[in-house]
């Protein structure tokens, strides 16, 4: 799993996550991925990109841990969005390469929470 080097690099890696994630991401995870997307701003589709697909783990297959890792890992070394602080994205960078090598999810003691926000939230009892 390497980081990407610039932004044009990683925003054409998530418009072809996105052409296959539909497939295979919940639907309200896909559309909220896909609403993400289209912020104006690709430092802010890259780092809650990363946020949403990591507080969703558990719904990743290996492309979606591929993507999750390398978007947090760019977005720490640019200081995006708080994820170099404590070096989130670094520690999310790491949880993604543990997650790919065990094929599910592998949590560890460092694995930083997921951001409160992207966390899914049970849906109401009608």
């Amino acid at each position: 799993m390497t980081p990407f080097a610039d932004i044009p690099e990683a925003r054409r890696a998530m418009r072809r996550y996105l052409s296959v994630a539909e497939g295979v991401l919940p639907q309200p995870t896909f559309e909220r991925l896909e609403d993400l997307a289209d912020s104006p701003s690709p430092t802010e589709v890259i780092a809650t990109s990363a946020e949403l697909l990591y507080a969703r783990r558990h719904q990743l297959d290996d492309a979606g841990r591929t993507i999750t890792g390398q978007l947090a890992a760019f977005a720490a070394a640019w200081g995006l969005f708080g994820m170099a602080t404590a070096n989130r994205g670094g520690l999310i960078f790491q949880a993604m390469g543990r997650d790919l090598a065990a094929g599910e999810v592998a949590t560890d003691a460092v694995d930083p929470a997921p951001a409160p926000q992207f966390v899914e939230q049970p849906e109401a009892a009608s």
